[in-house]
């Protein structure tokens, strides 16, 4: 729930640590369950999760560069600087990681201390899973370059995939000090505020990018998910309708919203907009649990069994819906007297 600075959509991240939140309303229901932990609410992304070509002052502009590159052939490596940059610079465009790497390098023999070679391979290294290595360019990046804001954005999106969230937002507090204005930055600061459990100060970040860009929907989602994180329901409510307002036909923020709701105990709203957002998505199996756990706080049970299961038809393997079974599994053994059935504790 990561993306280029301006395009900007409301999707979960991918292979990351996002927040879990907790439903704050506990019901023992039928089966006596726990709170069931709805799968966190996606970021909206204000990050990217690797840039996908060099800077553009790498050798030469990035499209002057593919377009004057000769067709790529595998091994292929410049035989001075600027060549490699352009060969480079068409294979990152081109998605061939590997040999973008190879020729960064074989640019940097030729020119050690440039720094848009390093940052350059350090993108690649991360393109092709080897985050150590990248992480290492990236700092080698900065000590030729302390002031490189590409390259300490790029560093502190890495970090945040690493949940080095102190470290990360190091980094993108050294941008805004080159770039106040920078929305993106501003963004992932506040995402990396809210991991680390200060949520008044990632509210800051994500008023600053609202009142500033009004219509930035990152903005309001990132907002309102803080605010639904210190259980201010009303003030999320609020950013969660400016969501609707831009993107209306997206099941995400009815489903949050409709969260909200049910923990203000206002059941017919939540269920209103639970249903929209299964109507504008019919795979969020999220959406379902919200809808189960609606009905199981109001002990219609057969409904909540309905909810529920289609929850788990849809997504066997998310967290949530295994937590799911395990409390169906549970209870059906207490009905027949089995109790300690094993892998039920």
């Amino acid at each position: 729930m990561a993306l280029t600075n301006d395009n900007r959509k409301l999707t979960p991240k991918s292979g990351s640590n996002m927040r879990s939140l907790v439903l704050a309303v506990v019901a023992l229901g039928w089966w006596q369950c726990a709170t069931i932990s709805i799968a966190p609410p996606a970021y909206a992304a204000t990050q990217q999760a690797a840039p996908s070509a060099t800077p553009a002052s790498a050798g030469a502009p990035a499209a002057q560069a593919a377009a004057t590159a000769p067709p790529l052939l595998p091994g292929q490596v410049g035989a001075n600087y600027d060549e490699a940059i352009r060969y480079a610079t068409a294979a990152m465009q081109r998605k061939m990681y590997q040999m973008a790497a190879d020729n960064f390098r074989a640019a940097i023999k030729h020119k050690p201390d440039a720094p848009d070679a390093h940052l350059g391979l350090a993108i690649a290294l991360q393109e092709l899973n080897l985050t150590e290595d990248a992480l290492a360019e990236y700092f080698e990046t900065l000590r030729l370059n302390p002031t490189y804001p590409d390259a300490r954005q790029s560093l502190g999106l890495l970090l945040m995939k690493k949940d080095s969230w102190d470290e990360a937002a190091g980094q993108f507090l050294q941008v805004l000090k080159y770039e106040p204005n920078d929305l993106s930055t501003r963004g992932n600061l506040g995402i990396c505020y809210e991991e680390k459990g200060q949520y008044d100060t990632a509210i800051e970040q994500f008023k600053y990018i609202v009142s500033t860009a009004p219509d930035n929907v990152a903005g309001h989602y990132n907002l309102a998910t803080a605010y639904e994180m210190k259980s201010d329901w009303d003030a999320a409510l609020g950013e969660y309708k400016q969501v609707i307002r831009l993107m209306p036909q997206t099941s995400e923020p009815y489903l949050r919203l409709g969260l909200c709701l049910l923990n203000k105990r206002d059941y017919k709203s939540a269920e209103a907009f639970l249903r929209t957002s299964v109507k504008w998505d019919t795979s969020n199996y999220r959406a379902y649990i919200g809808l189960g756990r609606l009905y199981e706080v109001q002990k219609k049970d057969k409904d909540a069994t309905e909810m529920y299961k289609k929850a788990i038809a849809l997504n066997p393997k998310a967290p949530e819906c295994k937590l799911l079974v395990h409390n169906m599994m549970k209870h059906r053994a207490e009905q027949l007297g089995l109790p300690n059935i094993p892998g039920l504790q």
